[in-house]
């Protein structure tokens, strides 16, 4: 049996327990406080002294590279000075010579006693001697290398690339004397040179310079031997000195003690050479850093040569010397000082250990005799309550509170008797709960024996409780299931581990919805049900209690429904229109919708709302006006309206409203905008169809009369000018008649020329042009100088803004359309006002609705805007036609301006819109874009001589004037030229007679046509050249004749230039 321990002696225990813990956990603190603050305070101890230690020794160095630095200066300074004296010596010796002997003696004489008397001088060890050189570079006196003298020396050069005499020279004649430093042979070390300092001075009687020099490495090996000597010799602090070593490990200074520096420090200190290498090492590296660095390493005291401490050192480089300067301190110096400090903390630790323990027993001692008295008053009050729980259950009796000494007991006792009177009237009442609760329990069973649902209890996975109508519902008898069947026999077996999921769930609480399930009859009927129920308590255990209703009616009545339901969202589905459910009052109760569909809201923007929050005032009227007629007549209701739809513009909407219940309404809304789109399209294309076929009837009768008028005007523009050729100056009065004649046949040709652009035939070059470049040239030329002539008031502005942007066209249509629609704007304006001409770019997108009658692609938009008074909309749809016009036809025109700009657009693959109101007109013509910049689709005019030199020109022509004339021109600028009526007659010609060039009409009567002419010629004389004329276009024929190998077309009526011009270019192709 396990050990029990008493309350009171552990009570006294624990006292004394804790009482030693408090006064040794004091102790403790107390000895762990001063421990950690003599760590603390050695760690400060070492650092600060490594600190000021690491200043110190820094200082001292430094201290003494500025020594260093100082004698070297210093040095440089009293040699320099020294030098000055020598030289200054010698130039007081060449005078003096020179004075005493000018009177008695030469310039030359002199010369040579003065170099007589300097030559054997010497000094610094007999390394200083003195030189001299005249201006001009000849050598005068070398002592050590005689072989310079009276040579020219500008051009000797130092080590270093220096010219040393061209510099001395150069600085004797500008400052009279001077300083310079260069490199220089010794005169005991011949082919070394040695960096040397050198004055000068001029001598002026001899026009020269005299000079010495002293070498640098002298004076700085004095310094060195003075330097190491005084630097042995510093300490500072306890042990401190400083040290000296070459870059190659030479010892000069160490431990206070000069070296020859002929022996390395490794082998100075050889007890430990490899050691004395590595710290050498970390030395040199330290030494190469621009500012000097701390090496740490160990080493022998200066006092005690057989102890090595750990030392650090502060190294510091100076290249020039090839030295590297040290000091350092031991790092063991300051432990003495710590070990002190530990001492004296030892014993404090000591003492305050054998106070605690003095003061920890007089404690104890007071407190024992409280302790004893307390645990005989503990023990009384215990033993009444171990008395209280010792008497038999059967007794009454409750405990003493008068006995009890402490309050806390005192409080127990109070709460035990309240409890034990508790639990007797407990005891009572239980026994009366379980007598009613015995007759509540046969009213519900009753109850569940009786009702029409089945209703069970399942524990463990076994039906504990089922009425009769659950067990009949299987086939069973109650006592055939209770305690023998389990829920899981009864379902089919595809679910159950779905319904043992759901029993454990239902018992735990977790599942507390209904759920269907398939269950099986006795017969093996399988039926639908739907379970619910909720977790309880069976007989002390967890358990489910719940209901089975037989579903099966209901399932199937759901099935045909959802049947029903499928086919009418199916229905629903394959129409591709809105459909909308609105009741009486106006709200939305239910819509279908393409997801796709842009124009529909979400549905909870829509669902429980009327047309007026959710769509603009004016449809939202007309739906409602239409929903209350639908509703009030019964009849179907069909309206159309518009919408603007974010990303897609203004689209065509057909509403179909029917009544569909009491209060309800249902509207199909089918977008109707391409169908309007299409219709529209649809009623353009017939109008352009029209006005095309009207176009091209009264084109085929002006082509045919501008052909016939081209031959005859051909006689009355080309005679005048061949007769013009051949008049005498003295003939002056026919030529303004003749002149007159040539010029009316011009504008007889120019109007025949718009007939021709009428019957879509006009003979054009096409090339590359900017199209503000066309208008530029319009605007500076006389046709629009006359118009403004003629209409001072009315401004012709220009807004162009297409630059760069070019065009493939006939410039000379370009220019007439413009010239046109200026001339029509500006006759429109009655009074003063603008004509403004403007140029854009334009990429034509395909979604723009607007613009479906263009194809896609980059536009340049020519704009022709007046203010005048408007176009009368009954007149718009006319204003292309030929001979169309309000105008007075003898004053403003032919009636021929607009449709000549119709066909000039249509030629050129554009498209032109007009828009008009009382405020003015706006012509706006789409040139589509050619990427390809100036460049010609066909040779433009270029200037050439257009002399012939003789070469056979062969014209085929069956009008025999147009013969004539061309044969005189032709001959007239220098061609030989022969004649036929015929294309039969050309071929007969042809074959006996060589020819330079055809000059074929293309239609002529009877016979074959200058194509079928020329077609044939080429099968006889391959390359044979020509040129195609017609007074009509460039047909099928012409084109097709080009094609062969035609060089050019020319349009009848034509000048001697415009001939001669197209013939030379022909015959040089």
């Amino acid at each position: 049996m396990k050990q029990k321990y008493h309350f009171t002696k552990l009570f006294q225990l624990w006292g004394i327990l804790l009482l030693l813990g408090i006064a040794l956990s004091i102790t403790a603190i107390d000895i762990f406080v001063s421990y950690r603050s003599f760590k603390l305070n050695s760690e400060k101890m070492r650092a600060d002294y490594i600190d000021s230690q690491k200043q110190t020794v820094r200082q001292e160095v430094l201290k003494v590279v500025q020594l260093i630095s100082h004698d070297k200066e210093q040095s440089v300074a009293l040699t320099k000075k020294l030098l000055k004296s020598r030289v200054h010596e010698a130039s007081a010796i060449a005078h003096n010579i020179y004075e005493q002997n000018k009177a008695v003696k030469n310039r030359a004489e002199i010369r040579t006693m003065i170099i007589d008397a300097l030559r054997p001088v010497r000094f610094n060890d007999g390394n200083g001697y003195y030189f001299m050189t005249d201006f001009d570079g000849t050598g005068v006196l070398f002592a050590h290398r005689p072989e310079l003298e009276n040579k020219n020396l500008l051009g000797i050069q130092d080590s270093h690339g220096k010219y040393v005499i061209r510099d001395m020279i150069d600085i004797a004649r500008t400052s009279g004397e001077g300083s310079y430093q260069y490199n220089w042979t010794k005169p005991d070390k011949k082919g070394k040179y040695f960096r040397k300092i050198s004055f000068f001075t001029k001598i002026e009687p001899f026009n020269c310079l005299v000079g010495a020099g002293f070498y640098v490495d002298d004076m700085e090996e004095k310094i060195k031997e003075e330097l190491l000597e005084r630097i042995s010799r510093i300490r500072f602090g306890k042990e401190g000195y400083v040290f000296i070593n070459r870059f190659n490990g030479d010892a000069l200074v160490s431990n206070g003690k000069r070296y020859s520096g002929s022996q390395k420090l490794w082998e100075v200190f050889n007890k430990f050479p490899e050691k004395m290498k590595a710290i050498f090492s970390k030395e040199h590296a330290a030494a190469l850093t621009s500012d000097g660095d701390f090496i740490y390493y160990t080493f022998q005291k200066l006092n005690n040569i057989n102890v090595e401490s750990p030392k650090a050192s502060f190294i510091y480089g100076i290249p020039d010397l090839q030295w590297l300067i040290g000091a350092g301190f031991y790092l063991d110096d300051v432990e003495i000082d710590i070990t002190l400090l530990q001492s004296e903390l030892t014993k404090q630790i000591k003492t305050k250990v054998f106070f605690s323990t003095l003061i920890t027993a007089a404690i104890l001692t007071f407190f024992l005799f409280p302790f004893r008295w307390m645990t005989r008053r503990l023990n009384k009050d215990i033993d009444l309550f171990v008395s209280f729980f010792n008497q038999p259950i059967s007794m009454n009796k409750t405990i003493d509170q008068n006995s009890i000494q402490f309050h806390e007991f005192d409080q127990m006792a109070r709460n035990i008797n309240t409890l034990f009177l508790d639990k007797l009237l407990t005891q009572q009442k239980l026994h009366r709960e379980e007598m009613a609760l015995m007759q509540t329990e046969a009213k519900y069973r009753n109850t569940m024996d009786s009702t029409l649902i089945g209703v069970y209890i399942i524990q463990d996975f076994i039906f504990q409780y089922v009425n009769p109508t659950l067990a009949g519902m299987f086939g069973y008898t109650v006592e055939e299931m209770e305690g023998k069947i389990s829920p899981l026999d009864l379902v089919v077996s595809e679910q159950r581990d779905f319904v043992k999921k759901n029993l454990i769930r239902r018992a735990t609480g977790e599942l507390k919805h209904p759920y269907d399930v398939k269950c099986v009859r006795r017969n093996g009927e399988v039926f639908d049900a739907m379970a619910l129920g909720a977790a309880t308590i069976h007989e002390g255990k967890p358990a489910s209690v719940g209901t089975l209703i037989d579903i099966t009616e209901r399932k199937a009545a759901e099935e045909e429904l959802r049947k029903s339901e499928n086919r009418a969202t199916a229905l629903l589905e394959a129409i591709p229109d809105l459909v909308f459910r609105m009741n009486r009052q106006g709200e939305y109760i239910d819509f279908k919708a393409d997801p796709s569909e842009l124009s529909i809201q979400p549905s909870e923007s829509i669902i429980g709302k009327n047309s007026a929050e959710i769509l603009p005032p004016d449809l939202a009227t007309l739906i409602d006006t239409n929903l209350k007629s639908t509703l009030s007549s019964g009849r179907m209701h069909t309206f159309e309206y518009q919408l603007n739809i974010p990303e897609k513009g203004l689209l065509d909407f057909e509403a179909r409203m029917v009544k569909s219940g009491d209060n309800e309404i249902t509207y199909i809304v089918r977008n109707i905008t391409e169908l309007k789109k299409i219709q529209a399209e649809k009623a353009v294309l017939e109008k352009e169809l029209n006005q095309s076929k009207r176009m091209e009837s009264i084109g085929l009768m002006a082509g045919g009369v501008a052909h016939d008028l081209n031959n005859i005007l051909a006689g009355i523009i080309g005679y005048p000018e061949l007769i013009l050729e051949k008049l005498s100056p003295e003939d002056n009065v026919l030529r303004p008649q003749i002149t007159a004649i040539q010029e009316s046949g011009k504008r007889a040709a120019a109007v025949v020329d718009d007939l021709l652009t009428v019957a879509r035939g006009a003979a054009s070059t096409r090339e590359i042009h900017e199209l503000d470049s066309l208008i530029v040239e319009y605007l500076d030329s006389l046709e629009c100088a006359k118009i403004q002539s003629l209409h001072p008031q009315v401004v012709i502005k220009h807004q162009l803004d297409a630059s760069g942007v070019t065009i493939s066209c006939s410039q000379v249509h370009i220019k007439k359309c413009l010239m046109n629609l200026v001339t029509n704007g500006v006759e429109a304006i009655e009074g003063s006002g603008t004509v403004t001409i403007s140029t854009r770019t334009h990429i034509r997108n395909s979604n723009v609705i607007s613009e479906s009658d263009i194809e896609p692609g980059e536009y340049v938009v020519l704009g022709v805007q007046d203010n005048g008074p408007g176009i009368a909309k009954e007149d718009l749809e006319h204003i292309f036609e030929p001979f169309y016009s309000k105008k007075t036809m003898a004053r403003s025109g032919t009636g021929l301006g607009l449709t000549v700009v119709w066909n000039t657009v249509q030629d050129h693959r554009g498209r032109i819109f007009v828009e008009s109101n009382d405020k003015g007109t706006l012509f706006q013509i789409w040139f589509p874009i050619c990427q390809e910049k100036n460049k010609a689709l066909h040779l433009a005019d270029t200037d050439f001589p257009f002399i012939g030199n003789g070469e056979h020109i062969l014209i085929v022509d069956d009008e025999p004037v147009l013969r004539d004339i061309a044969a005189k021109m032709l001959e007239a600028i220098g061609y030989t030229v022969d004649s036929v009526s015929s294309g039969e007659a050309a071929i007969e010609f042809v074959k006996a007679t060589s020819v330079d060039l055809l000059l074929i009409d293309m239609l002529m009567e009877p016979g074959i046509n200058g194509y079928q002419t020329y077609k044939e010629i080429l099968s006889r004389n391959p390359g044979q050249k020509a040129v195609i004329a017609s007074g009509f276009s460039e047909s099928t024929d012409v084109k097709a004749a080009l094609k062969l190998g035609a060089k050019g077309f020319i349009k009848k009526p034509y000048s001697m230039e415009q001939l001669g011009r197209v013939i030379k270019e022909a015959i040089n192709t």
